[in-house]
Parts: C-alpha cells; structure tokens; sequence
C-alpha cells in the first residue's frame, strides 16, 4: 500500500466498511511508515473525544474552566469496545458531510454521501459543542444502541427532509463530501465535511437552529453574531444567520480557519 492510499483510508471520505485485505495492507503500511502512522494517530485522537484531547494538549486555565462546566453536563458515556477491525473502519469514516471538527465547517460542491453513525449524545440537555463532536467521533451500530439517537447519510438535494433550512455556502478550494442529519429527542442537526485535495485536514460544519449547538467563546469576530473558541488543538468559529448557528471546525490555525468562512460570515 503507497503512502497516498494509506492517508486516503484515515480521511472522512471512507465509506463504512474495510475488507479485511484492506485492513491487513493498512496496518502493515503504518507499522512501517512513521509520517502515515503519526497521521492515523492523530485521526485516532481528534476521535477519541474531548476528555482525550484536553489531556494531550493541555488548555490555557481559562478554556479549561469553561470545558469543565460542559464536560460537567456529559454522563458517563457507556463503554464500547471495539476490535482493531472495527476502529479502524469506524475511526476512518467521519462523515464527508455535516456540521462545520470533535470541532467540524463549510459548504462547497458535490453531493455525496457519508455512511451513516450513531451519536450518543445525553438526551435531557441542549447539545454542547463538546459533547457533539465527543460523540460524534464514534461510529456506531444503530441496532447496538437504544438511547434515542441515530444518525443517516442525506444529499444536500434533499434540504426538505431537515427540520431547519441548509445554509447554501461555500468554502474555496474545499470540497463537500457529503452530509449527514444528527437526531436526539427531535432535535436536528446537519454535519458536513469539507476536504482540500492534496491535504490531510479537514473542516467540519455543523449547522443546527440557533441555541442547539453551544460553547463558550473566547472572543467575539466582527459583528455579536459571529464567535471564536478552541478546545485542544482545534479551532471553533461560529456565526449564527436567519435563524440558524453555524459553527467551522478545524484544526487549521484561527488565522487560515477566519479567513476561509469569513466570506460566508
């Protein structure tokens, strides 16, 4: 396996499954090239969720207060184990196409769709942010789950089936590479993933009605409507338009990350 197909297997744009072929010709490829395996454990980390990612990069004191008052809200999530097959595939997949990552981002062209996940999100709260992208980092068996979410793949075509109107951006150079529609309790939400050819970052986007998605901004950019925060190694900005928040994430650099949305703003 080559070096480019490796990281294309550690992208959002994976469907659900690898065969076991491929599987065997990944791990042999990242137990010998140490730039694709430091790649892949960092997709593993960016997915393992906030409490990971707080842990490997610690937060200046101030943002660190402020998680804590989310991670507060989170109940212990239940412990899944899953074989080295199945992270892989799951931990692979992030869909191509939903909330602008673990902090998410913005639309572009294309229409394809992502394999669907599970998201276990609590159910009695608003969802944070924090929690969103914890829980959304883990792909899993909806029939293995009876908690209330669930998540499917949509095309961006199909904007009557969600329960908020899509807002119709674009993000250049970047690619949409599908769309997923996230539900707790009949709350919607819409995650989209954005990807540059050539690189190994990706933007999400998360758009929901104003007041679903929360986190505490560090700071707000230009006009009250649009925020800036950071959880670990990731970039969050945030504008709310018409009625719905839209929130970028990134692990770009804030100043890279404001630039690419800030047409969108």
């Amino acid at each position: 396996m080559k070096c480019d197909e490796a990281r294309a297997l550690c992208s959002p744009a994976l469907d659900n499954e690898l065969t076991v072929e491929q599987t065997a010709l990944f791990n042999s490829h990242i137990g010998e090239c140490t730039r694709c395996s430091s790649i892949w454990n960092s997709a593993l980390l960016v997915r393992s969720g906030v409490k990971d990612i707080v842990k490997t990069f610690p937060p200046n004191t101030d943002l660190e207060s402020k998680i804590k008052l989310n991670l507060d809200l989170v109940e212990k999530e239940k412990s899944v184990v899953g074989k080295n097959t199945w992270l892989l595939a799951v931990a692979c997949i992030l869909p191509l196409v939903l909330v602008a990552a673990f902090l998410t981002n913005a639309k572009l062209q294309g229409g394809n769709t992502v394999a669907g996940e599970t998201v276990s999100l609590q159910a009695s709260k608003d969802l944070t942010l924090d929690e969103l992208i914890s829980k959304t980092s883990h792909g899993m068996d909806l029939q293995n789950y009876d908690d209330g979410f669930s998540s499917r793949s949509i095309e961006l075509a199909q904007k009557a089936e969600v329960g908020f109107p899509l807002i119709d951006a674009k993000l250049v150079a970047y690619n949409l590479g599908g769309a997923e529609i996230l539900q707790a309790n009949g709350k919607e939400i819409v995650r989209m993933c954005f990807k540059k050819d050539g690189s190994d970052i990706c933007i999400d986007c998360y758009e929901a009605p104003s007041g679903v998605i929360k986190f505490e901004p560090n700071h707000r950019f230009g006009d009250k409507q649009t925020s800036i925060s950071r959880v670990g190694n990731v970039n969050l900005v945030m504008f709310s338009r018409q009625g719905i928040d839209v929130v970028y994430a990134s692990e770009l650099p804030e100043d890279q990350l404001l630039k690419l949305v800030q047409p969108n703003v």
